[in-house]
């Protein structure tokens, strides 16, 4: 499959609405399964966003549509770390300052969402895929949880993890299998993995949902 596949599920993904632990290697989608399972959630209990952090992100959104790409990621930053909109428009040092593990940690999965689909706008790959991570291991909303899930798989694609690519997709596709565009790009990491038959067999699926696909 063409790189395009990865660049048409990406854009599929940053078409969606702008809505945390490192995930580690192998195990992505049981730790995310056992994660939400943990805490308790039924699938679409949602955590909280504060009305300074909800305002950082309308600013962000705001800075994304006038494709002002990097003081979204500023705006996006502040609102992870839990600070306040102050009224500056301005990129400061600070802002731009990579989030620490407790941040990651604590912000909120739609921040995190955000930071993941403007990262991979940036193709920043890696902190894309890292913050998709984060936002899917906070969140309890198992639709939003396979979009995360399908960011950081093609995110982790893009710089060659195909390993976590799979397994990502692969968690993503299992929460979400009436998304044909999570199966594409499921079968184009399974084939770059080494297993063309097996990738066949996921187009077929995605072709049952969308007669227009076609076996490549």
């Amino acid at each position: 499959f063409a790189s395009s596949t990865y660049a048409l599920a990406q854009n599929q993904l940053l078409s969606s609405t702008f809505a945390r632990r490192t995930l580690g290697a192998e195990d992505l989608a049981k730790t995310t399964r056992a994660l939400a399972a943990s805490k308790g959630y039924s699938g679409e209990d949602a955590p909280i966003m504060t009305g300074a952090t909800s305002e950082l992100v309308k600013a962000a959104a705001k800075a994304r549509s006038e494709n002002n790409n990097t003081l979204a990621i500023n705006l996006l930053l502040r609102a992870a770390r839990g600070e306040s909109q102050d009224g500056s428009s301005s990129s400061t040092e600070s802002d731009n300052k990579p989030l620490r593990g407790e941040d990651l940690g604590n912000a909120h999965p739609s921040v995190l969402f955000a930071l993941g689909q403007t990262y991979a706008l940036l193709k920043e790959w890696k902190k894309s895929a890292l913050t998709y991570e984060y936002s899917a291991r906070a969140e309890p909303n198992a639709m939003q949880r396979s979009r995360a899930l399908m960011g950081a798989g093609v995110a982790r694609a893009r710089i060659g993890d195909l390993n976590l690519a799979s397994e990502a997709l692969g968690e993503a596709n299992r929460l979400n299998p009436s998304d044909a565009s999570i199966k594409v790009a499921l079968a184009s990491a399974v084939k770059l993995n080494g297993d063309p038959e097996r990738a066949l067999d996921i187009l077929r699926e995605a072709a049952e949902l969308v007669p227009d696909i076609r076996e490549r």
